[in-house]
């Protein structure tokens, strides 16, 4: 379908399961409005919209698969959520090989999988934006919307050789990264609060003179870290040891350090 699809009312998904893995493309807009609902739980297929629009009262199953937004207007909201966006355990891939389209994702979002693939030099914009799986930057930059604006990755983190992840002039908002972060391209860091729980693999460029916590149970550190300050804050392990030859054993329900000498 080449131009703009809009559900004013009703559902709009596959007519049986043998349907599911078939691909849908719609090369302008895809509009949710209030009454309307797109997908079912059991789609696998590929989807490929120009960008989306779910409005309040709306709803959007995603496929298990992997829905590409590849832009319609630059410089503008090729994604968004006012409505129910459901993951289904799903990737969202922003695409262009245009070097005109830059694409912001709207405020609040949360995705599953989420990939950046961008020939624009100005990328793709988070907005405070929850990631629960895995994020990756393969191409361009994925930055700030805003300077406070929050990115929070669950999964791990990948930036290829011609990915940037974020814009550290433009960026004091809280960074989370659960996950470990493997760069192989360009990574900066934010002027605020950086948590990298899961340590950072630096293998190409890093530009950073901020604080960097490494929290939860313990992460890795390699490669150049730049001018950044390391705070290790990790989750205390409490137990019980007797000055002697015997094993340390584990309660959980300590609540005190100190008990670890009882």
């Amino acid at each position: 379908i080449n131009r703009d699809v809009v559900i004013t009312r009703g559902k709009f998904y596959p007519r049986s399961p043998d349907d599911d893995a078939n691909a849908l493309t719609i090369g302008r807009n895809f509009t949710v409005q209030a009454d309307g609902l797109y997908g079912i739980a059991s789609r696998t297929g590929a989807d490929t919209f120009g960008s989306l629009t779910i409005q309040s009262g709306g709803e959007f199953i995603a496929t298990s698969g992997t829905t590409t937004i590849t832009g319609t207007s630059n410089a503008d909201w090729n994604w968004t959520n006012n409505g129910t966006f459901t993951h289904n355990k799903g990737k969202v891939k922003f695409f262009t090989d245009s070097t005109s389209m830059e694409m912001w994702i709207s405020n609040g979002d949360t995705f599953y999988d989420l990939e950046i693939d961008s020939a624009d030099p100005s990328g793709v914009y988070y907005h405070n934006n929850i990631i629960y799986g895995d994020l990756t930057v393969t191409d361009g930059p994925f930055h700030a919307y805003t300077h406070s604006t929050t990115l929070t990755v669950h999964g791990n983190t990948f930036i290829g050789s011609e990915g940037q992840l974020v814009n550290g002039a433009a960026q004091s908002g809280t960074l989370t990264f659960h996950g470990l972060v493997t760069n192989e391209g360009t990574l900066h860091t934010s002027s605020g609060t950086n948590n990298f729980n899961g340590g950072v693999r630096n293998l190409a460029t890093m530009a950073s003179d901020d604080t960097l916590t490494i929290g939860g149970t313990g992460g890795i550190l390699e490669g150049d870290l730049d001018d950044a300050n390391v705070n290790v804050n990790l989750d205390p392990v409490y137990g019980h040891w007797d000055g002697g030859d015997d094993a340390v054993y584990f309660n959980t329900t300590d609540n005190d350090l100190d008990s670890i000498w009882a």
